[in-house]
Parts: C-alpha cells; structure tokens; sequence
C-alpha cells in the first residue's frame, strides 16, 4: 500500500508528507470495519486483501509505461488475486476493465512526473498525447494486454465452466438479494466496535433481518477523508472516486437497497448478473473490498495536502488522525475464541479394527459425483479425484436422527475414509436418504 501510494503521488519534495499519507492509508485499508469482521469471522480467503493494492499497483504502472512485461505483469497480478478466492479476483477483473476504460479515454493515473511517468512532456504537448484519437487508440490495444493476459491462463478452467455450466460452481442469484449491500450500509459505524457495535447490529438487522454477511461498513474516517481528498485534488484523484463509487453501486447488487427498502431501481450489476461465474457468485457485496482501496487511495491524497499546508505540525495531525482511525474504525475489541464440539455420532463410533471400522462401507467409483446424490453430510465432500484408479471406501454411520430447518427430522449418515485399499473386508450396501 505505501507502494502504491508513493507510486500516486510521486513527490520528490515532501516526504515526510508521502510518508504519513501511504501509512495512514494503510491504516485505512487495513482496519476497515469489513476487513476486521472477516478476520474475526476467520475467514481466510476473504480476509486476505493485501492483494488488490499490489494488483492495481501494477496496473497503475503499466498505464504510466505500457510494456509488454508491465503489462503481463499486471495480467498475473489479476490471475494471483484470483486464486485467493474467486470473489476478488472477478471483481478486480471487472474493476480492471473499468480502470483501463478510464485509461484509455483520459490518460495515466498518476498525480506527479517521475522515473516511470510519461508526463516529462510540457503540459500542452500531454494535453495532445492524452486525447488524441490516434493515442487513445494505442492504449486501447495496449489496455487489451492484461486481460487477454488473465483469459490465456484461465482458458482451461474457462472451458471447464462452459462445459459443466452451474452444475460445478452452483448458481446463487437467489441468494444475491441477502448479500448487496444497503446503500446505508457504506457509512455504518463500525458494528464490531465494543462501545457501539451492538446498538449498530441491532438497528441494521432490524431494517434487514435476513440479510448475510452485511457489515460491509468502510469506516468513518475513512470516508471523510475520502471524500476531503476528492475535493482538494480532484483534477488528481477524480479517476480513482469514479472507481469507488463504481465498486460501491456494483456492492448493491441488482436493486437499490435503502434503510431496508426495495426501490425496485435497476442497478448496473444486473447486466452481469446471469454470465457464467458471476452466476455463483452470491456475495456482490464484497466488491466493497475494491471501494475500500481506492477510499484508502483517496484519503491519502487528503493527508498529503493537509500535511503540506501545515507543514510544522505534521507529526501531531498525523498522529491523531492515525489514532482516529485505530479508535473509531478498527478497534473491535479481543478476538474471540471459538470452541467446536465433535458431533456426537464421532464421538459414539467405536474403536477401530485394523484399517476398517466396524460400520457398513459403501464403495463410490473414482468418477462419482458425491455431492447432490447422496445424504446430507455434516461439512462438504469434495469429488472423488478422477486419477484414482480403484474406487474409495467410505466408513459410514447409521443414520442418526437430525431437526432441519422446517423441525422435522432428517436422517444424517456420517462418513469416515479409511484409504483407498482397506485390508479389511467390509460388504458394500446401497445408502439412501430415507
């Protein structure tokens, strides 16, 4: 992040101001009340956003010198923030799409000249080259180089969607509804905050009681800055608050949502809604990961041009605004420590005998589709791997009765692999849901 910041501003003349503003914006990204509440909800994949800066730090050099590796660069930055979890990695591709439009029709992103800028040229001369058709042009086919980067090597797991549809990622535009965000949302204080963070639950999930995963809160004083950068250097920053409030409408999902309302207004999400892979993806709130970035983006602008107005007290001001953000925005109290109990049925399971358990086995073929044809088990089981040669055995439980959701009981059968040639001899036996 102070990369990337360093990268934006590029002073050569104030860097202590430079300084403060890549930590503060830091800080900003960091302790955003939606990243805290991934990592207390331990949630790996999503808590790990350290990415989408480096990611769009490439980008931004690769607009300011396109090259051929800058601009594979950037394409691999895309493919690595994908393999975290698929939510960021498509929405960083949607958002790069954005970012290289925005290149394209107005220039680089970048505030000063440095080593690595194109902007040495006088102001005229960079007036021309920046809206010129011919040079639109060329970073249109340049712009086109990270993308294509991204396609190349995901063609094979592109294929593979195309030919199982939604029968491997499942479709989850049902569930899409529960997981946009509210327009309020955004400006929530902090819900995991000690002092206030229950009062501000229990006024959200009263507007929505159903709705999943909602604290999609940026941080107040992340916002102020914010939006005090966007005014005190708009000719510098405005490309990146036209990329946060473009992350933060495509976090609503398909319709506006305001204090708990369906307005029924269509939202640009809804043009992507039904493409293959967006179609799985049930969480559009969690584009507010990218609106966080470039708020932290914009925010740093702001220091930066208060630090250089009152230059003789910059320490101190940082400093409060460093303990504002960690006070009001990140502080969420001690991590909780959770306790998971065995089910009971593991625990009721008897010694072992030799490399079997005493329970009936079934056999499943290397090829099987396990999940959707057989009872529903406690966590997931993942396909049986297609290099195996001989089926995989399964110890398996007898049914143990289980409330659902409508209060009925369901019979839920637990499995236990034993490897995939148990010496033991146990007889296969068909298993159903009844």
């Amino acid at each position: 992040m102070a990369l990337f910041v360093s990268s934006l501003i590029g002073s050569t003349f104030d860097h202590a101001a430079i300084f403060w503003a890549a930590l503060l914006a830091g800080a900003i990204f960091v302790l955003a009340p939606f990243h805290t509440q991934k990592v207390l909800d331990g949630q790996l994949e999503v808590a790990s956003m350290q990415w989408l800066p480096l990611c769009f730090l490439f980008l931004t050099l690769f607009f300011a010198r396109p090259s051929w590796w800058r601009g594979i660069l950037s394409g691999l930055a895309l493919l690595w923030v994908g393999l975290g979890t698929w939510y960021y990695g498509l929405f960083a591709l949607i958002c790069a799409g954005l970012a290289i439009g925005l290149w394209v029709l107005w220039g680089e992103f970048r505030l000063q000249a440095s080593g690595l800028s194109s902007a040495s040229a006088s102001p005229h001369e960079s007036q021309i080259a920046h809206y010129s058709v011919h040079s639109a042009v060329r970073r249109l086919a340049w712009g086109t180089l990270p993308i294509a980067v991204w396609f190349v090597l995901m063609t094979p797991r592109l294929i593979s969607l195309a030919q199982t549809g939604d029968t491997y990622l499942g479709d989850a535009r049902g569930e899409k509804a529960l997981s946009s965000a509210d327009l309020i949302s955004f400006w929530l204080p902090n819900p995991n905050h000690p002092l206030w963070g229950a009062s501000v639950s229990a006024f959200y999930l009263n507007l929505q009681p159903e709705a999943q995963l909602w604290n999609v809160a940026v941080g107040l004083i992340g916002l102020l800055l914010a939006l005090l950068g966007a005014m005190l250097s708009w000719r510098q920053s405005w490309r990146w608050a036209v990329l946060a409030l473009a992350t933060a409408v495509l976090a609503m999902g398909t319709q506006l949502t305001v204090f708990g309302v369906a307005t029924g207004i269509p939202l640009p999400y809804a043009l992507i809604a039904d493409l293959p892979g967006v179609r799985s993806s049930h969480r559009p709130n969690h584009f507010v990961a990218l609106t966080i970035l470039f708020v932290a983006l914009l925010a740093a602008f702001a220091v930066f041009e208060l630090l250089r107005r009152w230059r003789k007290r910059q320490a101190p001001l940082a400093l409060g605004l460093l303990l504002a953000i960690f006070a009001i925005d990140g502080w969420a109290g001690s991590l909780p420590l959770f306790s998971r109990p065995v089910p009971q049925p593991y625990l009721a399971m008897p010694a072992a005998e030799g490399r079997c358990c005493r329970f009936h086995c079934i056999s499943i073929s290397p090829t099987a589709k396990i999940f959707g044809t057989r009872p529903s088990t406690i966590g997931r089981l993942s396909a049986v791997s297609s290099g195996a040669s001989h089926p995989t055995r399964w110890c398996v439980t007898p049914p143990v009765s289980r409330p659902s959701a409508t209060g009925a009981t369901s019979p839920t059968i637990f499995l236990a692999r034993v490897g995939p040639r148990p010496t033991a001899k146990c007889s296969p036996r068909s298993i159903s849901s009844t």
